[in-house]
């Protein structure tokens, strides 16, 4: 291994990278507590068909696929005295924290009032966050040229938002809480109300680390006769290349493989661990659901203390070798990880399954920290070839590939629910049958292994190395007769 050393030139000052680090938190939040609360508040407690609500949460991300990379170009086209990407993260931030409570006040009583309210306000709640995600990546890509300063500095959006990912695994449980019993109105499930509340609270933590970076991380501001492109000329430009569009295609398997059956140990754990081997009865499945809420709650706060640990680790792997080395790595111990969770989903021992989450948790971070800085990279390979900087639509084109796995796994979520055989109507008072849980696990690690199998393979054959992604830097810098990054903080 050899340590690669980075010029003083381009390197980020530690304030910097903390202060767009907190951006992280904001898209962290905004994102994953829809993920955290649907399922359980909309077809846990307001009994939604797991199908219908598969099929809701997937269509304002197939609207949303065609409004990323508009939003990409016109970030890379604005030009204004506070530079082309904050204004719209403020924007998109304000607006997600005024969305964010509402989407568990439907003021319906009937199943199709309720359903076309989640529909309507997930729709713009994804566009808010749209609005704000695709300028605050593509602001980390410019902050500085350098290939492993890069994935230092991209760390840090890691880094702060995991803080939430400490915290996310226990909103459900705060939404259990017993003071919001008090709170609720005759017939609606107090854990809705309790929602709405832990929601307002992460709404001002939103707002909070939006400012902050909105104020102190400050961009440079692009010329105003500096050359544009039309919408239709940046997206041929983005498919024709080849590495980029390689590393979206790994991207997306790995994704769909994983998320497709990403509820899966949910439902696991409600029917089947954490009842112990006791017989379904309206108890038991509320002990069932105390449990595991706070498995789930302990797990990702053990998994978010280990990424502290697997982001330096892959940063420090990366600067020894190469980018696609580590990437390369990091999916082999997710496999591993994510194999193990045949043999760690027991009821004997309910709280083994943490150490597949961790372990495949480990690597999972190493593997999205490589892609993040991979796609800088290939920033500098598409100027090297068209002379336009275009990190907006870069950035939009990875929440592109993101949001198309996450629109096909939402739609087919209840699908493969009822694959397995698991029966929504009568799974609390009768319970699901062993028959079903097995091929619950199943699914579960065949997906997941399969997918990140073929990660691995296509991470082989990408062909962007660190001579290659060197040698572009030294020829586009000797084009500028560049001497300094163009960066302001």
């Amino acid at each position: 291994m050899t340590t690669h050393i980075t010029s003083g030139r381009n390197k980020v000052p530690l304030s910097a990278r903390i202060t767009w680090g907190s951006g992280g938190l904001v898209s962290y939040i905004m994102m994953n507590t829809l993920f955290a609360l649907a399922l359980p508040i909309y077809q846990v407690a307001l009994k939604v068909d797991p199908v219908t609500l598969g099929l809701l949460m997937a269509i304002p991300r197939f609207v949303d696929l065609f409004f990323d990379p508009v939003m990409g170009n016109i970030s890379d086209n604005t030009r204004t005295r506070w530079g082309r990407r904050r204004p719209y993260i403020l924007g998109g931030a304000i607006g997600a924290a005024i969305l964010l409570p509402l989407l568990w006040m439907p003021p319906f009583h009937t199943q199709a009032g309720i359903v076309a309210y989640f529909l309507v306000v997930c729709v713009l709640y994804t566009f808010c966050y749209t609005i704000f995600e695709i300028p605050y990546t593509a602001l980390g890509y410019e902050l500085t040229d350098d290939y492993d300063e890069r994935t230092r500095v991209l760390a840090w959006r890691m880094y702060l938002g995991f803080i939430g990912m400490l915290g996310m695994p226990w909103v459900y449980k705060l939404c259990l809480s017993p003071i919001f019993k008090d709170m609720a109105d005759p017939g609606t499930p107090h854990e809705v109300v309790g929602a709405r509340w832990v929601s307002l609270g992460l709404s001002a933590v939103i707002l909070l680390a939006a400012v902050i970076l909105v104020v102190r991380c400050r961009e440079s501001v692009a010329p105003r006769n500096l050359e544009k492109i039309g919408m239709i000329q940046a997206l041929k430009c983005t498919i024709q290349n080849r590495a980029f569009m390689m590393l979206m295609g790994v991207n997306l398997v790995i994704r769909i493989g994983i998320a497709a059956v990403g509820a899966i140990p949910l439902y696991i754990n409600l029917y089947y661990v954490c009842l112990g081997g006791h017989i379904m009865s309206a108890e038991t499945l509320e002990s069932s659901k105390g449990l595991a809420a706070t498995i789930m709650g302990v797990g990702g706060t053990v998994a978010g203390l280990t990424s502290y640990i697997a982001l330096p680790l892959a940063t420090w792997l990366s600067v020894r070798t190469s980018k696609r080395t580590t990437l390369m790595t990091a999916l082999g111990i997710a496999l591993v990880g994510n194999a193990s969770m045949w043999f760690t989903f027991d009821p004997q021992h309910p709280w083994l399954q943490l150490s597949s989450a961790v372990v495949a948790n480990f690597g999972m971070m190493g593997c999205w920290l490589m892609m993040s800085s991979m796609v800088a990279d290939i920033c500098d390979e598409d100027e090297l070839h068209t002379g336009l900087r275009r990190e907006g639509v870069y950035g939009a084109s990875v929440a592109f590939t993101e949001k198309l796995a996450f629109t096909i796994t939402t739609a087919i979520t209840g699908f493969v629910l009822a694959l397995a055989g698991f029966n929504t109507l009568t799974a609390d008072t009768a319970g699901v049958p062993l028959a079903v849980i097995m091929r619950m696990k199943v699914l579960l690690v065949a997906s997941q292994v399969v997918a990140i199998g073929l990660g691995i393979l296509g991470c082989w054959l990408y062909p962007i190395t660190r001579a290659r992604s060197e040698a572009t830097r030294r020829i586009l810098d000797a084009r500028k007769g560049k001497d300094a990054i163009n960066y302001k903080t």
